[in-house]
């Protein structure tokens, strides 16, 4: 969701908050740049320190005033604000104002890499609420100077498809950094950093991965056979530049390109593999001419190209691979025996395996929500009345169009005249293709909410129909449910929780809808 008002309709377009110390930088240098890359946000519209406050009353009250009517509030953030008294107190103003609009109108901008446990709170707070950036898809931190890269660094990236990191002084990168952007799969550029290692763990969720950029680091040793296993889709690697002297045998190479020129190769009986797999045309090797043997080589093929190299004039036939041939056949034929023999125990384990993996049939009732009286009847405590009917019931008619609102019970205003209350309650029950049942905090304590959810949890007790879906309006503690909704989710029975940002809302009627759609038939009683 986005604020529909522009930077115009603000009295301010701008508002830069920083540390005392930075003042001759962000007017000299920032205020200038800013001004050349937004030339739409003008001069006499941003406040950039003390002489831009609106005259009148304290210095408080001007502060207060222009973060209430600046467009954004652009924070920065140096080694200079950790004990800027002022600034503190501005961007905690800036911060509680954020809060009660609910808008996400501060921007942060670091001057200079700050170790985590140098940040103010604040900012330190702010990063943990507002790093999920989840639709950014293209991130470039090039040339920045970073020097290191937290466990943490890009959570909340989780669509991010475009990483650029080149150019900067990264020695190591903690193994868990990039399990946070599973979803990269352009491009990820690490060259031109001093990484002296990489292992599978760095590049193991990285599955859709298709283009990577190590060149020009400080890798060196034999390339590890499993380094790319779980990058399935990689197009090209290019480690130009490195300090490579051997590929490991059976190693995991990209699709197409593959760049290793200008290292330290062997060429030795070791590198056999991959000069045979060079061989199979697959791989097209780039730069081969700057691909060439180093002085650790075979005499005869120092300073070659590696194309050049032809193992099979120099290396006999590698006794390791008969003698591993031989041991997998000879286990092949035991194994055989062995299987026959266990026949029957073998295809007894194989049914309940493909059970386990394929699933089996359930049955359903033929029944749909137009051949009963109600489509939906929702169970609510009182409490959530308003936001049941302001809110979730015109959800429900824009998601589920086929449920229509004289078809659905949402209430007491909507139950069927004549009798007790209870006995209304009952007959909606009884009436309806589906309950829907909201849980929330006030569910807790609601004796009415109880007792209509455990009528409607015996009635699917007795028609032996899952016709009972719940919606978790918000975390409860465990200890916290009532006894039936534990009882409940303990069967495996239908539940959804209620999201408000728009891609999980999206999710979320999806499934609801799948549910909603069919009652099957249930497999087991709740025991009430």
């Amino acid at each position: 969701m986005e604020d529909a008002r522009d930077h115009q309709d603000y009295r301010y377009d701008l508002n830069i908050i920083f540390p005392d110390e930075d003042e001759g930088w962000v007017l000299e240098e920032f205020l200038v740049a800013l001004q050349g890359h937004l030339p739409e946000f003008q001069r006499n519209r941003i406040v950039c320190g003390d002489d831009d406050l609106p005259l009148g009353g304290t210095r408080y009250d001007a502060i207060d005033r222009v973060i209430e009517n600046s467009f954004k509030n652009l924070v920065i953030v140096s080694n200079a604000s950790v004990n800027d008294a002022n600034y503190l107190m501005t961007l905690q103003m800036a911060v509680a104002h954020m809060n009660d609009v609910q808008l996400e109108n501060v921007v942060m901008v670091f001057r200079e890499d700050i170790p985590d446990n140098q940040l103010p709170y604040l900012v330190r707070l702010f990063l943990r609420l507002f790093n999920g950036l989840n639709g950014l898809l293209s991130l470039s931190l090039r040339s920045c100077r970073i020097r290191s890269l937290q466990n943490r660094s890009f959570e909340g990236l989780g669509s991010l498809q475009t990483l650029d990191l080149s150019q900067n002084f990264l020695t190591t990168i903690a193994e868990p950094v990039l399990q946070h952007v599973p979803n990269l799969h352009n491009l990820l550029y690490l060259d031109k950093n001093n990484i002296v290692s990489v292992t599978f763990d760095h590049f193991r969720y990285l599955k859709s991965l298709r283009f990577l950029h190590l060149s020009t680091n400080k890798l060196s040793g034999i390339l590890p056979k499993d380094l790319f296993r779980q990058n399935e889709k990689l197009f090209m690697v290019s480690l130009y530049q490195n300090a490579f002297n051997g590929v490991e045998d059976d190693t995991f190479l990209p699709m197409k390109y593959f760049d290793i020129s200008q290292n330290q190769l062997s060429c030795t009986c070791n590198l056999a593999w991959f000069r045979g797999f060079l061989s199979q045309g697959s791989l097209t090797l780039e730069n081969p001419r700057t691909t060439v043997c180093s002085a650790q080589s075979i005499s005869k093929f120092v300073g070659k190209s590696v194309l050049e190299f032809y193992p099979d004039d120099v290396c006999g036939p590698n006794l390791t691979v008969y003698i591993s041939a031989s041991v997998l056949i000879i286990f092949f034929i035991t194994g055989s025996v062995l299987a026959w023999r266990n026949r029957w125990w073998l295809n007894y384990k194989c049914f309940h395996l493909r059970l386990l993996i394929i699933g089996y049939y359930e049955l359903e009732d033929a029944r749909e929500h137009q051949d009963y009286r109600y489509d939906l009847n929702i169970i609510y405590p009182d409490e959530d009345d308003d936001w049941v009917l302001e809110e979730f019931l015109d959800a429900v008619q824009e998601h589920l169009p086929d449920f229509l609102r004289d078809r659905i019970v949402c209430g007491d205003d909507d139950l069927p005249l004549g009798g007790t209350r209870y006995d209304a309650i009952n007959s909606v029950i009884e009436n309806s293709f589906k309950n829907l049942v909201i849980v929330s905090n006030a569910s807790v304590n609601d004796a009415n909410y109880l007792m209509t959810l455990q009528m409607a949890v015996a009635h699917m007790n007795d028609v032996q129909l899952e016709n009972v879906v719940m919606v978790f309006r918000e975390d409860i503690p465990d200890n916290q449910l009532p006894y039936l909704v534990r009882l409940f989710l303990s069967k495996n029975k239908p539940y959804f929780q209620w999201m408000e940002e728009r891609y999980q809302q999206m999710l979320f009627w999806e499934g609801l809808a799948k549910t909603l759609a069919r009652n099957k038939k249930m497999n087991g009683l709740l025991p009430l």
